[in-house]
């Protein structure tokens, strides 16, 4: 049974800067390319993503230039999936939109990092150890 675990790194400030800019480059190359699907005549395409990330983003977002392109491309290839797992549904009469989770996020101020652990033949509410009940016999007058 998977379980998710959050942890919370406290990265020094120069790591917590490239994490920043890593956490915002990711979160532009999610959102950029969602914005212009509301009109009519615009489909989806992971190459133009790709192609808007070099051409726009990395432009009009000089900051996202200084993160691995890799962050990008992750964030591109997350939503692709994310597309084509909701067109899976809507075929079968579901249709609801996963947003892909990511395993590095910022929340006020604070970094959480996500991990998802395979455990097997785990309960939680299984007990530690054994329990023994002990009758006192208590008398109520």
């Amino acid at each position: 049974m998977p379980i998710a675990h959050k942890i919370e790194p406290r990265p020094p400030p120069d790591q917590a800067d490239d994490l920043d800019r890593a956490c915002g480059t990711r979160r532009q190359c999610h959102n950029q390319p969602l914005a212009p699907l509301s009109q009519p005549s615009v489909t989806w395409s992971k190459a133009a993503a790709y192609q808007d990330d070099i051409t726009v983003l990395r432009v009009e977002f000089p900051w996202s230039r200084e993160a691995s392109s890799r962050v990008a491309r992750n964030a591109i290839d997350d939503l692709d999936s994310a597309f084509q797992g909701f067109f899976r549904r809507v075929k079968r009469g579901v249709s609801r939109f996963d947003s892909p989770a990511t395993p590095i996020s910022k929340r006020a101020g604070r970094f959480f990092a996500s991990a998802l652990v395979d455990t097997e033949a785990y309960n939680p509410h299984a007990p530690l150890d054994p329990s023994v009940g002990v009758d006192f016999g208590i008398e109520v007058a």
